[in-house]
């Protein structure tokens, strides 16, 4: 994976998944990629190109890294890739 690119991951505070988690990618320009799908449309609009396997979309390898307030009212933990 390229520098630059962070995986993210926030705990939901409303609703009926209030408690669930969601992994995305935070890519070198800032936008946010939340799925395999997200990351393909990117890769192709910017002439990006990347491994695209290499990118886990799963909370199961977040496990242990510091919290960290990573958004506005947001929860969420960072890895630094």
């Amino acid at each position: 994976m390229s520098d630059g690119w962070k995986k993210c991951c926030s705990q939901r505070t409303h609703g009926t998944t209030a408690g669930k988690w969601d992994t995305f990618y935070l890519a070198p320009d800032g936008k946010k990629i939340r799925s395999k799908n997200d990351l393909y449309r990117y890769c192709e609009e910017f002439k990006v190109t990347c491994d695209i396997e290499k990118f886990d979309f799963s909370v199961k390898n977040m496990r242990g890294l510091i919290f960290i307030f990573c958004f506005s009212n947001i929860y969420s933990f960072t890895s630094y890739l």
